[in-house]
């Protein structure tokens, strides 16, 4: 299943990429910041950059990505 985690590298975040990559899930992370994204990329998800609370934004994360779940940590 593809997987999209907003706020991926948060105290929330970071436990829960793992234990969906560790199930077989496709993970991808939402992280505003930029130095974030290798974080995200070393445990194992996608990483994305963008703004969770800019609307275009997310519709274009969303029409791009197209997650099956999209779970929210913000």
């Amino acid at each position: 299943m593809k997987i999209l985690v907003a706020g991926a590298r948060g105290a929330l975040g970071r436990p829960l990429i793992t234990r969906l990559r560790d199930a077989g899930h496709d993970v991808w992370g939402l992280a505003h910041r930029p130095e974030s994204l290798k974080a995200i990329e070393t445990l194992g998800a996608h990483p994305l950059q963008g703004n969770a609370l800019d609307r275009s934004s997310v519709f274009d994360l969303m029409e791009r990505i197209r997650p099956d779940v999209v779970i929210d940590q913000l």
